[in-house]
């Protein structure tokens, strides 16, 4: 599995954010990524077992199986724009063969990251938002996580805010202090990290059938591809891990005024995830939901916290309740665990569902 994991391919899903796209995109070739580990590896471990890993046999595994010259990652960039700035943009990385480009005309996050995830090469997909810049050692920090994490399927990293005037708007974002892995569904409400950093294995998104393009921004349900997908494979007994070692920063503004739909949107899409994991998993999910509704009271959500003073429990609430009801209304295909897709337009000639879903 490590020979397999010595390359990462690392996805983003855009919308008519060309210049923004382009400061995500250099931010990745930055990263002198080798893709072994040996090649990656630049002094102290951040802890003891980390540590230990420089004497065991996995690293030497992982060293010797890696690639020994050049670069070992790709990016794979997926454009839904209405207009074409963005693709004459992308024009300045046509001599830039680790930059795979493709433009369509569908819409949702689930969707596009569904294109480029069937279109990457490799088994590590890392992801990353299009108004995000990555940390210089984001590639060889994922690497190094599920390395030390060899049963983790997921992982979730930092999203840490870029400089803004707080009297004028937010950015929502996402930190963690210390390492948590889980590998039980009761334990979910300890994991709510967002798709901006974001890292997992093809072989399990293959499994469930990719991320559910009702969910996501764009989508009908509007939020919440990722959850859904972590509740997935912990329902199959898969790790899940959060690391604060893996981070971006996230430069999308958003004004006061923006905060209402913001939140609706996304607790609204958590609300729809969890009625559909009511349907298929009625016991462990309603006493996720009743864990839920504890930290709901006496707890914290740590994405609300990045948002700020806007941030109603009233509101969010309202939301969520309205999002499980939709959920558990809407039908279920039992075979792909997906909802049964509605209101979508006809797709243009050329965009045929195995393209589109992989």
């Amino acid at each position: 599995m490590l020979a397999a994991e010595s390359q990462l391919s690392v996805i983003i899903a855009t919308r008519n954010r060309g210049d923004s796209v382009i400061r995500t995109i250099d931010s990745i070739l930055q990263n002198d990524f080798k893709g072994n580990f040996e090649g990656n590896f630049k002094g102290d471990f951040k802890d003891d077992s980390l540590a230990d890993l420089r004497s065991e046999k996995l690293y030497h595994r992982a060293a010797s199986k890696g690639q020994k010259n050049g670069s070992s990652f790709e990016i794979v960039v997926v454009d839904q724009s209405t207009q074409d700035d963005c693709q004459k943009l992308m024009q300045k990385y046509e001599d830039e063969p680790r930059v795979v480009y493709r433009r369509t005309h569908t819409t949702g996050l689930a969707i596009a990251r569904n294109i480029a995830i069937n279109q990457a090469k490799n088994e590590l997909i890392a992801i990353t938002d299009d108004d995000c810049i990555v940390d210089q050692n984001w590639l060889w920090e994922i690497q190094k996580a599920f390395i030390e994490y060899p049963q983790a399927v997921i992982l979730f990293g930092n999203v840490l805010t870029g400089d803004y005037d707080a009297s004028a708007g937010f950015i929502p974002g996402y930190c963690r202090e210390q390492v948590k892995v889980i590998s039980t569904v009761l334990a979910k409400n300890d994991i709510d990290g967002l798709g901006a950093c974001m890292a997992l294995r093809k072989s399990v998104w293959r499994e469930f059938n990719g991320f559910d393009e009702m969910l996501g921004v764009g989508g009908v349900l509007q939020a919440s591809s990722e959850g859904d997908l972590v509740l997935q494979a912990l329902q199959k007994g898969y790790q899940v891990c959060e690391t604060p070692y893996v981070f971006v920063i996230h430069h999308g503004f958003r004004t006061w005024d923006q905060a209402s739909s913001l939140i609706f949107r996304y607790w609204y899409g958590t609300g729809a995830m969890y009625g559909k994991h009511l349907k298929l998993y009625p016991v462990s999910t309603g006493w996720i939901l009743l864990l839920l509704a504890w930290r709901w009271a006496f707890g914290r959500s740590r994405v609300a916290d990045s948002i700020g003073r806007n941030t109603r429990k009233s509101f969010r609430l309202y939301a969520f309740g309205l999002g499980l009801l939709k959920g558990l209304w809407l039908k279920i295909e039992r075979e792909s665990g997906h909802f049964r897709k509605i209101g979508y337009r006809e797709k243009p000639k050329g965009h045929s569902r195995q393209q589109i879903d992989g």
